[in-house]
């Protein structure tokens, strides 16, 4: 059986299959184990980062998130959002400098990183205390399983593939 590493103790319980089973971790495209995500760092004592991962675009939700930062570090100031990801055009604008015109006030909490290599992005799963996927469409978004492989606690649309992998 091949499966995601993190996924081992979901099917065990789940689907009560024993320990006997031969289990072989796959990564999602480049052959590397994906355990390399997992850590063991607890939630509690992991920076106050909230990631996303993805393009910043309307259809990634960035418009919905954009509106909720605001009421978020109304609550808890010391969080900074780290987007991950390269820019997208709407309406001949870049995503990124709208975001930055409607949350000026907070742009000390706002962190663009572009893309990211894989061990850079491992290192920031690792460190963030929640993934965000605002997405208004998505088939069956990997960055889910990356961040749950990694054990950030995920916060995500009810749309699409997304469902298939958070249970709300």
């Amino acid at each position: 059986l091949s499966l995601l590493g993190s996924a081992k103790y979901r099917v065990r319980q789940d689907w009560r299959i024993g320990p006997k089973l031969r289990w072989e971790t796959r990564d999602y495209d480049d052959g590397r184990s994906s355990d390399k995500l997992a850590t063991s760092v607890r939630v509690e004592y992991r920076q106050n980062r909230i990631i996303f991962v993805g393009k910043l675009s309307i259809l990634k939700g960035m418009i919905g998130l954009t509106s909720a930062i605001p009421l978020i570090l109304a609550r808890y100031p010391e969080y900074k959002f780290y987007f991950v990801g390269r820019d997208e055009e709407e309406s001949g604008q870049s995503m990124k400098k709208w975001m930055v015109s409607r949350l000026g006030q907070f742009r000390e909490n706002l962190v663009f990183t572009g893309v990211l290599g894989q061990q850079e992005l491992a290192h920031l799963y690792k460190t963030a205390k929640v993934f965000v996927c605002p997405s208004l469409w998505e088939n069956y978004p990997t960055v889910l399983l990356e961040a749950m492989a990694a054990g950030v606690p995920v916060a995500a649309a009810r749309r699409g593939g997304i469902t298939e992998i958070v249970h709300h």
